[in-house]
């Protein structure tokens, strides 16, 4: 029972501040790109936030899915099917279950991954909407 305390150094630590750093620099190119394609216009920039934040909270998405075990059938497959491609030619896991609970630590240590990437994208959609609305009702009126 204690092991699903709420727990907030599983939130605030030093792997998710570096995940935080790249991704919001990642966001950034994206957005500098999209504004330079545009002609460093105004229309560039709200494109370019949105585009950055659609990424952010796609990554999120993913690393909450890939958290949670749902690609796992995959890895695992991949995994084996290079191990047995090996000399050795032995399989490196032997089911499922097992590659699960082999990987339920590494997971339980990175369960708040996806919030770095959500808030990034989060940051990037205000900026385009506190963009858009202003820009929408200088051009209506």
């Amino acid at each position: 029972m204690n092991d699903r305390k709420f727990n907030f150094r599983k939130i605030f630590n030093v792997r998710n501040l570096i995940s935080l750093i790249i991704c919001t620099i990642l966001s950034s190119i994206v957005f500098v790109l999209v504004y330079w394609s545009d002609n460093w216009a105004l229309m560039g920039a709200v494109n370019g936030s949105f585009a950055a934040g659609c990424i952010g909270i796609g990554f999120a998405c993913l690393s909450f899915v890939t958290n949670k075990g749902i690609f796992d059938v995959f890895s695992l497959g991949f995994q084996n099917t290079i191990s047995v491609m090996r000399k050795e030619g032995t399989k490196k896991y032997p089911g499922l279950f097992e590659y699960r609970e082999m990987k339920k630590k590494k997971r339980s240590e990175n369960e708040y991954t996806y919030l770095a990437y959500l808030f990034s994208g989060i940051i990037y959609l205000i900026v385009s909407l506190s963009l858009y609305f202003p820009m929408m009702a200088s051009i209506s009126g």
